[in-house]
């Protein structure tokens, strides 16, 4: 049997019909305003640093910090699927794929600024960790609490393997 190789034919974006294409101005109105965010992120990253070694200070204290990561979390992966969308429009566009690298140099930056919070949760243990939601002075909803523990699951590691390094049933930390 032959095979007739068949030519790839690529279409320019624009002549995709608009329903088709994914709408970027969801995430961010301009190229401007994700530049703005990116320099608002990375202002951001090294304010983590201030949580270094206080983790196990309080609820408050606690609490602040995932907060922080989750927010910065949150915000850096909103910055990388915009410029990782525009990026993927046309891979010609070199303006996007510095985009999406200066994204992917800001995790990486992110990461190593939260890298002291994994070992420091760790070790403060399950019994403190419980104590501090049960003390909470802001007196937060579990959903508040476990929005932000959701959020740092995301970050890497599943909700279950957390509850395993604390030693903690999965559903207690759902519960939060």
């Amino acid at each position: 049997l032959g095979f007739a190789a068949i030519p790839a034919i690529a279409t320019e974006r624009s002549e995709v019909p608009a329903n088709l294409k994914w709408n970027t101005a969801d995430l961010y109105a301009s190229d401007a305003a994700w530049e703005t965010s990116r320099a608002d992120i990375a202002r951001r990253v090294p304010e983590i640093a201030a949580y270094k070694g206080r983790l196990g200070e309080s609820a408050a204290t606690f609490y602040a910090a995932l907060q922080l990561r989750s927010d910065i979390d949150l915000a850096l992966t909103r910055l990388y699927v915009y410029a990782s969308m525009r990026a993927d429009e046309d891979t010609r566009d070199s303006r996007y794929l510095e985009m999406n690298q200066m994204a992917e140099n800001l995790a990486v930056d992110f990461g190593t600024a939260a890298s002291f919070m994994r070992p420091e949760i760790l070790a403060l243990g399950a019994d403190k960790v419980r104590g501090y939601v049960a003390a909470d002075p802001l007196n937060r909803t579990p959903q508040e609490w476990d929005d932000t523990l959701q959020g740092w699951a995301r970050s890497g590691k599943p909700l279950k393997q957390i509850a395993l390094e604390l030693g903690v049933p999965e559903a207690a930390l759902r519960r939060l």
